[in-house]
């Protein structure tokens, strides 16, 4: 666990040296990635992103599932101030709870004997940026390390007392449909509004339609890429077939869908018979109305109650039941956890990893 050190005793402050090299760990790729950006919806975001890559302060960024809250953050840092120096991305969901300070804050020599000084990733990206995909996701003890280091850009290694300088921007996501509220996290206030000081939200893709044939291109002209250099392209009919899909996974669900085109593909033009889009499952008959449509509080009985009846009626189906409590999937596995519910294979099968989830 991460401790701030408090001793009555002055303390030194060790500065960070800028590495020379970028770290090979958590780092995104050199390239930049592309944005598309033909709809007013997605003009806008960027627009705003252009603004807050001037600055230095915090910024949010929310959206549904597979929105591209990562490339947003690297199209932000790559207009910085701090473009030449390492962009550090990592999904705060795939940490395991234990070994999340170690993993951010880093560790001295002397916690394992023998193992060695280990920096953490906010120290590697020092002078850089660092994107935490899934903060919510964070216990508390690395939640209260995170608000330190924004009141005073400093850390503390995992069993030392010493406190470290760094230089970093930071930028957070959360997985938020438009109708729900940040407070619905397991985020702490006093963080979350400091990490809000500037914030920005991912428009589904159904609200960017025309995005979709310009992304779905990008993305075959990658694949042909990889594919011996093949030239790949859409039918203006598969073009409208991709667009009467609502994407419930977003843009990480076309990148799909177009995967899937090019290798059943036996030329290189794409029609709607290549399209083979997975619709949603039907959803299950909402529950009866009850006397008290209030929803219950977090963590309580009453909520548990609401969850595993939902479970049943939709034979333990995660997406199904999300979509009848009118959540999303992710606020869902929050109120399990919370509720100390262990998910069991079976009830998983076929859904995405947190990872895919960005």
């Amino acid at each position: 666990m991460l401790t701030i050190a408090r001793s009555p005793d002055p303390v030194a402050v060790t500065q960070v040296p800028q590495p020379s090299h970028p770290p090979k760990t958590a780092l995104s790729p050199d390239t930049p990635p592309a944005v598309i950006a033909e709809s007013q919806a997605m003009r806008a975001v960027l627009e705003k992103a252009r603004q807050f890559a001037a600055t230095d302060l915090p910024v949010l960024i929310t959206g549904e599932i597979g929105t591209g809250k990562s490339m947003l953050a690297r199209f932000i840092h790559d207009r910085s101030r701090r473009r030449g120096s390492a962009f550090v991305s990592k999904h705060c969901g795939t940490i395991p709870a234990s070994l999340t300070d170690l993993e951010l804050f880093g560790h001295g020599r002397t916690l394992v004997p023998g193992a060695g000084l280990k920096r953490g990733l906010i120290e590697r990206a020092h002078g850089g940026t660092i994107f935490l995909d899934e903060v919510s996701e964070l216990p508390a003890s690395s939640q209260t390390g995170l608000l330190h280091l924004l009141h005073t850009r400093e850390i503390v290694r995992v069993g030392e007392r010493v406190p470290i300088q760094v230089d970093v921007r930071l930028i957070t996501g959360i997985t938020l449909s438009e109708s729900e509220r940040p407070v619905s996290t397991s985020l702490r206030p006093d963080l979350y509004y400091r990490l809000s000081v500037l914030r920005l939200h991912l428009p589904p893709l159904r609200q960017r339609i025309e995005d979709i044939g310009p992304l779905a291109q990008l993305f075959l002209d990658q694949i042909g890429s990889r594919l011996q250099g093949r030239r790949y392209a859409f039918t203006p009919d598969a073009i409208a077939r991709l667009k009467t899909h609502t994407w419930p996974g977003n843009v990480r669900e076309l990148i799909g869908v177009v995967q899937r085109a090019a290798i059943r593909s036996r030329g290189e033009q794409i029609g709607p018979v290549e399209i083979d889009i997975e619709e949603p499952a039907p959803v299950a008959p909402a529950a009866p109305a009850t006397d008290n449509p209030t929803r219950p509080l977090p963590g309580s009985s009453g909520e548990l109650s609401l969850m595993l009846e939902a479970l049943e009626r939709t034979r333990f189906n995660i997406t199904r039941a999300a979509s009848e409590l009118k959540v999303s999937r992710v606020t869902f596995y929050r109120m399990l956890k919370r509720n100390k519910v262990e998910l069991r294979q079976d009830w998983v099968l076929g859904h995405p990893t947190k990872e895919d989830e960005t």
